[in-house]
């Protein structure tokens, strides 16, 4: 029997074969096939049941909607109900539109095989497509938008033996009233193994819950599928992803459980929550096939040297066979922070988690802390070196203290027969206070520092090449005590105090670090004859500010710098000398915040330098209206012998820390060219020096220059 309605409207009846009445389907159900045509400009307005068909035996029922079904109140059960209680096949396609409080299509049969299609809109409060055999195959499609009410699957279907065929084909949308990823919105289910074939070529919304032979199940994501998923999701066999899996964000994370093999290809777009939460794929199967992106977003504040959960788990795949299964795509929301997949050494099979590390200056930042207490050491042992060589010259007693005795050449005079027998008289020491200022500047550069490490399973590459810079000025006041215990020696103290400001910046990242802040010291020199020791103590307090993508950082630090020189003055014909010395530097460098290894920081370490350091001075002098001027140029090589940059707490998984990179075992050479002038009437002297250092992939050049008083 076939009937076509082209009724403008049927109201609050049931549409029986065709026909509108308002009474209820009664009496036994014909055993001969039924095919009902509603037409596209016909409206069916119903309380219970829009259209409602039934057979027996061998009779099959045959459903097209081009019109508008709305099924709506109390009594609400279907917008069409197609029931074939015997062999009969079903077969209902919508093309029309299909509003209901209940199940927006209903398709039953005991032996005979059920085929529902959706190509229009189905808008329903509990399921949107039902269907149901107990021996016989069983076929889903929607090409249209199908919305379930919440809690209820979209697309449901369960047969004991036979196979299900569900596709949401290009263009199709499936998804609840509230759009929720964490709602059901296909179930499928066999009592007796069978075939169970989901195909997503669509947008579907929602979880899946496939519950069948693990052999037979598959479900596919095509590369045109979107499928956004909250909660857990089930496959009981096989997935195929080419397309995408969004996990959504609930609290917990969302999970999908596969029992068979993956065979990837696609992108999966995961998460992982603070209170060490993390979406999860957890693979049963024992193979793993092709490639798929793994994109992460961090939802809250993530800290370095982090290991989340585990994010894929396939316990029955080795890890070796699947390497590169699965690859990092896009980040999201990490900051400075560097992001790796990593096996998890201690989970069976294989377990991937996200591991993070900083990409982090932490060596930079101490490296170039010791550099300002080195550099601005050397201009305080400068100092020292320019008394030295006024005690050691002198050419005038103002400027040196010296009576006139002994700074000027004597008079020939015939031989005292007298003056060699007497004693000469005891003269005691001789104080000259002094004062001075000095301003330099240094530029620094460090290439190639490439630093690699381990953590968590997965290598970390930093490239560290840096520049730098630093300037200041430095004043002070020192006594030279002449004749301090003998007629040949001296002692030289004297304290100092200054600004130093420093600016690094890394060349591979847009990290920018600054250093600022006073030093403050204390130094002394004791010569005897050629000999001399200096000797040296200051404080550096350093201000430090940090700002990088998604840092912006600040520190107190400090360097404690101990120095000690000795040297030997060689006297050359001519004027001319040769000063070879050789001396040790000690510089510790800390933080008031070591170790803070948390989001949207550089974690920071304490470190130590031991830096030995040997070379000649070469220079001469003359004097000219008045003016003593002495050039020299020297030559150094220098090492930092022994640098412990501390260790970095890694956290849960790192074990106790990351040893950081030192320049240790690099010797570099440094040349100085430098003059001196001083004033002999007036006591004014003058200085200016240029070096420059190299070796091992630094290149630095500096000046510097001062004036001093003496009274």
């Amino acid at each position: 029997m076939t009937q076509t309605t082209t009724a403008a409207t049927c109201s609050s009846g049931t549409l029986v074969g065709g026909l509108c009445t308002q009474a209820p389907v009664t009496g036994p159900p014909p055993s001969s096939n039924v095919s009902v045509s509603i037409a596209q400009s016909a409206v069916i307005n119903s309380q219970t049941v829009g259209v409602d068909l039934r057979t027996s035996g061998p009779g099959s029922i045959t459903v097209v909607n081009a019109g508008t079904i709305n099924v709506f109140g109390a009594t609400a059960l279907y917008g069409i109900r197609a029931n074939a209680l015997g062999s009969g096949n079903v077969s209902v396609t919508n093309n029309g539109q299909i509003g209901t409080s209940a199940v927006g299509i209903f398709g039953s049969t005991t032996t005979g095989s059920v085929t529902l299609a959706n190509t229009g809109t189905i808008i329903s409060g509990a399921q949107g497509m039902i269907a149901q055999s107990t021996t016989g195959a069983i076929a889903m499609a929607n090409s249209g938008t199908v919305t379930a009410g919440s809690g209820n699957a979209a697309l449901s279907a369960n047969s004991s033996s036979g196979s299900i065929n569900i596709a949401n084909n290009i263009g199709g949308v499936i998804h609840s009233s509230t759009n929720s990823p964490a709602d059901l919105v296909i179930q499928a289910t066999q009592t007796i193994p069978g075939s169970i074939v989901v195909t997503n070529a669509g947008t579907l919304t929602g979880t899946i819950q496939l519950q069948g032979s693990s052999g037979q199940t598959i479900f596919t994501n095509s590369n045109s599928g979107v499928w956004t998923t909250g909660g857990t999701s089930i496959v009981a066999g096989t997935f195929n992803n080419q397309g995408s899996v969004n996990f959504a964000i609930p609290a917990g994370g969302s999970q999908l459980i596969i029992n068979g093999p993956y065979a990837g290809g696609g992108q999966f777009y995961m998460n992982i929550y603070p209170q060490n939460k993390a979406d999860n794929v957890t693979i049963k199967g024992s193979s793993i096939s092709g490639v798929t992106v793994v994109n992460v977003a961090n939802q809250g504040p993530i800290a370095p040297f982090t290991i989340s959960p585990i994010l894929i788990s396939a316990p029955n795949v080795s890890p070796a066979a699947v390497s590169n299964a699965f690859t990092i795509g896009t980040l999201s929301n990490f900051g400075n922070t560097q992001v790796a997949l990593a096996q998890q050494p201690n989970s069976a099979g294989l377990a991937l988690a996200l591991v993070t590390a900083s990409n982090f200056p932490t060596p930079v930042i101490i490296t170039a802390a010791q550099s300002i207490g080195f550099q601005s050491s050397d201009v305080v042992m400068d100092r020292m070196g320019e008394l030295r060589r006024n005690k050691n010259n002198p050419s005038g007693p103002i400027a040196l203290g010296y009576d006139g005795a002994l700074g000027y050449a004597k008079m020939p005079v015939k031989a005292d027969p007298i003056g060699p027998t007497l004693k000469q008289p005891e003269i005691g020491p001789t104080i000259r206070p002094a004062a001075w200022i000095k301003g330099f500047g240094d530029y620094q550069q460090q290439n190639n520092a490439i630093f690699s490490y381990n953590f968590g399973g997965a290598t970390f590459s930093n490239d560290l090449s840096y520049h730098q810079t630093i300037g200041g000025g430095l004043v002070g006041g020192d006594l030279l005590i002449n004749r301090f215990t003998s007629a040949n020696d001296a002692l030289i103290v004297g304290v100092m105090g200054g600004y130093i400001s420093s600016n690094i910046d890394l060349q591979a990242t847009p990290t920018n670090l600054r250093f600022s802040g006073g030093t403050f010291g204390v130094y002394a020199t004791y010569l005897n004859g050629p000999w001399f020791v200096d000797t040296m103590a200051k404080l550096d307090m350093l201000a430090l500010t940090i700002n990088a993508p998604g840092v912006a950082q600040s520190d107190d630090g400090k360097n404690v710098d101990l120095a000690a020189n000795v040297g030997y003055k060689f006297d050359l014909p001519n004027r001319w000398y040769v000063e070879p010395t050789g001396g040790i530097e000690y510089v510790r460098t800390t933080f008031d915040q070591p170790n803070l290894a948390v989001p949207g920081a550089v974690p920071l370490a304490d470190g130590d330098a031991v830096r030995l350091r040997g070379g000649a001075r070469v220079g001469t002098d003359w004097v000219s209206n008045g003016v003593r001027v002495e050039p020299s140029v020297a030559g150094f090589l220098y090492d930092n012998v022994k640098v412990s940059n501390g260790a970095l707490f890694t956290g849960t998984g790192g074990g106790s820390g990351l040893s950081l990179p030192t320049d240790q075992g690099k010797v570099r050479e440094e040349i100085q060219v430098a003059v001196n002038a001083f004033d002999l009437k007036s006591g004014l002297s003058g200085f200016l020096r240029v070096d420059t250092r190299f070796g091992e992939d630094l290149f630095g050049i500096g000046g510097r220059g001062g004036l001093r008083y003496q009274w």
